[in-house]
């Protein structure tokens, strides 16, 4: 009687195990982010050299279809998720004020150094650096803030597969495998 009351056990439990995995899969199904129409860049090295941007016109159960431009014609390719090593997708556009700010600052100050320095202006030459430096800084800051670049977030790149194996001569499992 107690090897059925521990066999029930068993199975009850094997039941409840599976039925959370299959809930945490179909929540994760739910949950992944859609690529369709999706600007990306995808790595795949045994595809093509370097990255590939394009929008993605399709997902299959297990590839990519991503739609490139070429010289005003679209060019479908096929993407097998296997093959993905890296896979980025758009996110909205930044502003570069900062790098502006900086790149104009050392501009600025730079040119002012030289010019300075070059002149013999020997009173104020600390304010003049200082001053060709700020200004610098504002208008390299004010020229980032109008260039825009794009934002591209990772995706995390894996696989899922659930599949049904032997466990033992008489005994069946639910096998799972998530890598990333």
């Amino acid at each position: 009687m107690n090897a059925d009351i521990r066999r029930a056990v068993s199975h009850s439990l094997h039941l409840l195990i599976a039925a959370a995995l299959l809930a945490g899969i179909a929540s994760a199904q739910t949950t992944a982010p859609s690529l369709q129409d999706r600007i990306v860049r995808v790595t795949a090295p045994s595809l093509f050299k370097g990255e590939v941007k394009g929008r993605v016109s399709a997902v299959t159960g297990d590839t990519l279809v991503v739609e490139r431009f070429i010289k005003g014609e679209s060019n479908y390719m096929r993407v097998p998720f296997s093959e993905v090593t890296r896979c980025r997708v758009q996110d909205g556009s930044r502003r570069n004020t900062l790098a502006g700010a900086l790149i104009g600052a050392a501009v600025g100050g730079s040119i002012t150094s030289a010019v300075t320095l070059s002149n013999d202006f020997s009173d104020h030459v600390t304010e003049s650096i200082v001053m060709g430096t700020g200004g610098g800084a504002v208008i390299g800051g004010l020229i980032g803030a109008l260039v825009k670049s794009d934002r591209w977030t990772n995706l995390p790149i894996g696989s899922l597969g659930l599949g049904v194996r032997a466990l033992g001569r008489s005994s069946l499992g639910l096998s799972l495998s998530l890598t990333f």
